[in-house]
C-alpha cells in the first residue's frame, strides 16, 4: 500500500474541455504532467493523483488523506457492512444507499467551544457511472452552523459534493466516502481534484485483493480520526 510514481515527459499545463455543451476551463491540477497511484489491497481498489501531492494513509488500510503544501486538500475512507448489514442489505436493497446516506451526513459534523456545525440532510442527490465503471452518488448537504456568541448566530447553507463510491465486488460490500477534506467543501480547485480522482478510481483484479479479516468498518477521516496533518509535502 505504497503510492508509485508513474512520471510522464510531458510538462503541465492546463486542459480544456466541453461539459454538457458548455466551454468549461480546468483549472485544476493537471494528472497529464505525471501522476502517482495509490492501491489499498484490503478494499480492491486503486486511484491516480497529481504528482507533487502527498498521500497518507492509516495504518489499517481503507482511510487516506491527500496533502498539498502542508495543506490537507482531501480526505477519504471506506464504509462497509458487516455480516449482520449484508444480511438486511438481501431483504432490502435501498439498505446500502440508506447507510452510505447517513454515513455523508455525519461528515460535517464539528463541535468546538465557539459553536457547533453539522448536517441535517441531502438537498441534492446525482447518480453517475465514473470512468472506471463504477456507481458514483454525488451527494450536497443542508448544512447549520451555530455560533454560540455573544450575540448567538446560526447560519444555513448547501455544501458539497461528496461522493460515495460504490467499489463493492461479490462477497464484499464496501463504499468509499470522497470529499474536500481541509476547509469543506473546499475551494473551486480542490472540488475539481476530488472529480478527477473519483473518475481515476478502479477496482484492483481479484488476485490483487486482499480483504480484511474480520471487516474493521467505522468513521473514515472525513470524520473524527483522520490521518494527522502533515506540515511538509513532497512537492
Amino acid at each position: 500500500m505504497v503510492p508509485k510514481s508513474r512520471m510522464g515527459s510531458e510538462t503541465g499545463r492546463l486542459a480544456k474541455t466541453l461539459c454538457l455543451g458548455l466551454v468549461f476551463i480546468w483549472c485544476g491540477p493537471a494528472l497529464a504532467a505525471g501522476e502517482q497511484t495509490y492501491h489499498d489491497q484490503r478494499y480492491g481498489y486503486t486511484i491516480s493523483y497529481p504528482a507533487g501531492y502527498l498521500l497518507k494513509n492509516s495504518k489499517s488500510g481503507g482511510y487516506f488523506t491527500l496533502f498539498h503544501e502542508g495543506r490537507r486538500v482531501i480526505a477519504a475512507g471506506v464504509e462497509g457492512l458487516d455480516e449482520t448489514g449484508k444480511k438486511e442489505l438481501e431483504r432490502s436493497p435501498d439498505r446500502w444507499r440508506e447507510f452510505l446516506l447517513n454515513r455523508a451526513i455525519h461528515s460535517c459534523d464539528a463541535d468546538g467551544p465557539d459553536g457547533s456545525v453539522y448536517c441535517t440532510g441531502i438537498a441534492k442527490e446525482q447518480v453517475w457511472q465514473s470512468a472506471g465503471g463504477l456507481r458514483v452518488m454525488e451527494l450536497y448537504l443542508r448544512r447549520v452552523e451555530e455560533r454560540f456568541g455573544p450575540p448567538a448566530q446560526r447560519r444555513t447553507d448547501t455544501v458539497g459534493p461528496i461522493y460515495a463510491v460504490d467499489i463493492s465486488r461479490p462477497g464484499h460490500v464496501f463504499g468509499l466516502l470522497i470529499g474536500s477534506g481541509h476547509d469543506f467543501p473546499g475551494t473551486l480547485e480542490d472540488r475539481q481534484l476530488v472529480r478527477k480522482i473519483v473518475e481515476s478510481i478502479h477496482l484492483l483484479p481479484d488476485e490483487e485483493f486482499q480483504p480484511p479479516q474480520p471487516l474493521k468498518a467505522g468513521p473514515g477521516p472525513l470524520f473524527e480520526g483522520a490521518p494527522g496533518e502533515e506540515k511538509k509535502s513532497n512537492q
